[in-house]
C-alpha cells in the first residue's frame, strides 16, 4: 500500500510546483494539446508504475526469507552478444535439494566489452566449489536467491515512470490552474 503513495505524492507535488510558479506571476495559457499529452503520460505512467515498484518490494521481503548455505556447481559467461554470468548452485531445502541458475540481475546494457568483463568478473568471483549464502523462499523452497535486490531495470523504469508522472503533474496543474483563473476573470 506505501508504494502507491510514492506515484500519487509525485503527481501532487508537480501540481504544487505548476501553482507555485503561476503564483509568482508566470502565466501559462491553457491548451488542450498539452493537457491530452500530460493525461496520456500520466495515464501511461500510472499503468506501467506498478510492476516494477511491485518487483522492488519483493526484492524487500526476499531479506526476509531463510538463509541456507549452498555449493556453486557451475559459473561461465554465456551469451553470445549480450553476455551475463550463469552462476549454478545447489543447496538443500525442506529436506529436498535444488538446483537453480541465476544471472544476479546482471544489467543487459552497456557496450559488449564492457558486458562481457562485467561477466568475467562476476564468473571470477563464484567458481565452482565456492559456498554461498542463499535466501530461499519458505513457502517454495525451490525459490531462492544469491542476491536479493531488484533488477537494475526495475529501479530504472520507477525512475524514468515517476519523472513522467511529475512531469504530467506539472502540466496539468498548470493547465488546469490557468483555466481555473481564467474562469475567475471572465465573472
Amino acid at each position: 500500500m506505501a508504494f502507491f503513495i510514492v506515484p500519487i505524492s509525485v503527481f501532487v507535488s508537480g501540481i504544487i510546483i505548476a501553482l507555485v510558479l503561476y503564483r509568482r506571476g508566470r502565466r501559462f495559457k491553457p491548451a488542450a494539446t498539452p493537457l491530452a499529452i500530460a493525461s496520456l503520460f500520466l495515464i501511461v505512467a500510472v499503468v506501467f508504475i506498478f510492476e516494477p515498484l511491485s518487483e522492488i518490494r519483493e526484492s524487500l521481503q526476499r531479506r526476509s526469507w531463510p538463509l541456507v548455505q549452498a555449493e556453486v556447481i557451475g559459473s561461465k559467461v554465456a551469451g553470445k552478444r549480450a553476455f551475463h554470468p550463469e552462476i549454478t548452485y545447489r543447496y538443500s531445502a525442506a529436506r529436498r535439494e535444488f538446483i537453480k541458475t541465476t544471472d544476479l540481475n546482471t544489467p543487459g546494457f552497456g557496450a559488449r566489452n564492457s558486458r562481457r568483463d562485467t561477466a568475467t568478473r562476476i564468473v571470477a568471483q563464484y567458481p565452482p566449489g565456492t559456498r554461498v549464502t542463499v535466501y530461499y523462499n519458505p513457502e517454495h523452497p525451490d525459490e531462492s536467491y544469491i542476491r536479493t535486490g531488484a533488477s537494475f531495470a526495475a529501479y530504472l523504469q520507477v525512475f524514468t515512470l515517476l519523472i513522467m508522472i511529475f512531469g504530467a503533474g506539472l502540466t496539468l496543474g498548470l493547465q488546469l490552474y490557468t483555466a481555473f483563473s481564467i474562469q475567475l476573470s471572465w465573472n
